[in-house]
């Protein structure tokens, strides 16, 4: 018979194994980012239209957001939820390689990234509790999410070079990266077990909620999206507007952001460790200032090295954020609430993407020169301002308790 050092030890290899496959296809929405041009000259749509193809993949993530708050570990066991999905996501993403624009209208494809933003939505609240139900110790737990956030990263550096090198072979061959959901599929099959939580008597009532605190942790991810995340969108043009640099530089600039974030994710348990409950508020700080820092770069400084010198700054903020939040909602939750709480939390970082270009018309717009530089520093302000009230809050006592696994 197994040593229970055995089994504990093929547990710990299976739970990471799943955490790593689960959030290395997280980003796969991006595998055809570099080849919409080519979609959109074959099926004679503009740029703005073929664009749709990755934004309504995030509108329909917030829907199965919601769904799995309701019926994971509920009305379905998560690992079967999580199985359905990345089949889904597998079927549905490679289904376009058999597309012909002669035979199939654009509208089809356009069902078809819906269905798929669908399955994909479900793979990040669902990984979300797990790591929060199989993680009983704080600082494993946040190493769990630090390291699940690096193979995010990985992945999204992978969607972004791989996908580039397949939109020269074909303008759908990058379709074909999708086939990975058949591995981790594999992956869920043979590693994911169920986390045995231990229900306490406040778990079990039925008036278990989530707490006022977590709610608070969730917004922040929303904020931090919002604000953040047009260094994704527009930072480029304003570079390019400004003189600064060009695109590829640019790129460059964006493959720097996501390499700082994995040397952060890496060391993010290390982080909680020290800093404890003011993780989130250092992490919105350094935001703002990397914001700052960035629109000095573009419109006052005109200087490429302070521009890099932003990037890192708010690569480390932004990161932080992304690892800090589902883990301090987790914290803050009875074990009974945390997977609805960790699928609201999934749902406010796809909504927050989605909202932040409505945000960046708004700045543009009332500034009325239509320079993206000026969304920078009102961010950056509004992120100071933020980080203050966030400094605030959780300077109280949490709530709830922390889950405790057997």
């Amino acid at each position: 018979m197994e040593s229970a050092a055995k089994r504990q030890q093929g547990a710990t290899f299976g739970v990471y194994a799943v955490i790593l496959a689960v959030y290395f296809v997280i980003p796969d929405m991006g595998y055809i980012a570099p080849s919409l041009s080519a979609i959109a000259e074959q099926y004679g749509v503009d740029a703005g239209s073929a664009s749709y193809l990755s934004t309504i993949v995030s509108l329909t993530q917030i829907v199965s957001a919601l769904i799995c708050g309701l019926i994971a570990g509920k009305l379905v066991s998560r690992k079967l939820l999580l199985s359905i999905a990345v089949t889904g996501m597998a079927v549905f993403g490679v289904m376009p390689v058999f597309f012909s624009p002669a035979a199939v209208p654009f509208w089809v494809l356009m069902v078809d990234r819906a269905v798929f933003g669908l399955f994909l939505g479900f793979l990040q609240p669902i990984i979300f509790a797990f790591v929060a139900n199989v993680f009983s110790d704080e600082n494993k737990r946040a190493n769990g999410y630090g390291i699940g956030n690096v193979a995010f990263n990985v992945g999204a550096v992978f969607a972004s070079s791989v996908g580039g090198i397949c939109v020269g072979i074909g303008w759908n061959t990058a379709f074909w990266l999708y086939a990975i959901g058949l591995v981790v599929l594999v992956f869920v099959i043979v590693f994911y077990k169920e986390p045995l939580v231990k229900m306490d008597d406040e778990s079990k009532s039925e008036k278990a909620r989530i707490t006022p605190l977590a709610w608070f942790y969730t917004s922040i991810i929303f904020v931090a999206m919002v604000l953040d995340y047009p260094f994704f969108t527009v930072f480029i043009s304003a570079l390019i507007d400004h003189g600064v640099c060009d695109g590829v530089m640019g790129g460059q600039l964006l493959s720097l952001f996501t390499l700082v974030g994995i040397v952060v994710a890496a060391i993010f348990g290390l982080l909680f460790k020290n800093l404890r409950m003011k993780t989130l508020p250092v992490a919105c700080l350094l935001c703002a200032i990397g914001l700052a820092v960035i629109f000095l770069g573009i419109a006052v400084t005109k200087s490429l090295p302070v521009v890099v010198v932003g990037v890192c700054i708010i690569a480390f903020g932004h990161m932080a954020i992304t690892a800090g939040v589902p883990h301090y909602v987790s914290i803050t939750c009875t074990p009974a609430v945390a997977s609805a709480a960790l699928a609201y939390t999934a749902m406010a970082m796809n909504l927050g993407g989605f909202v932040s270009s409505p945000y960046v018309q708004l700045v543009t717009s009332i500034e009325g020169s239509g320079d993206y530089a000026v969304v920078f520093l009102v961010s950056a302000v509004l992120m100071l301002v933020f980080a203050f009230v966030v400094n605030t809050v959780v300077g109280k006592k949490r709530g709830g308790k922390d889950v405790e696994v057997r």
